[in-house]
């Protein structure tokens, strides 16, 4: 079994190797890093709850001294 550099053991671990001009390999590691990074990315998603929550937006179509005018809020209540 394979040990990464992090410590990581497993039969993916990246085996880092020279090429014929004696540069490191990088590709084994940059892999072993993404398959991290994107596992991380599952996990957190795995743990998310979607929640519907019920909003008005609306336009702000006027400010005036004393006088706001707003559109699309079909519940709005104006006030005197």
């Amino acid at each position: 079994m394979k040990r990464c550099r992090n410590g990581h053991r497993g039969e993916n671990a990246p085996s880092i190797t020279k090429d014929h001009e004696g540069n490191h390999d990088r590709t084994g590691r940059i892999e072993a890093f993404l398959d991290g990074a994107f596992q991380t990315m599952d996990n957190v998603l795995a743990r998310q709850e979607a929640e519907l929550r019920d909003r008005e937006i609306g336009i702000v179509k006027y400010v005036g001294y004393g006088i706001v005018r707003v559109g699309g809020l079909p519940n709005f209540e104006p006030m005197n």
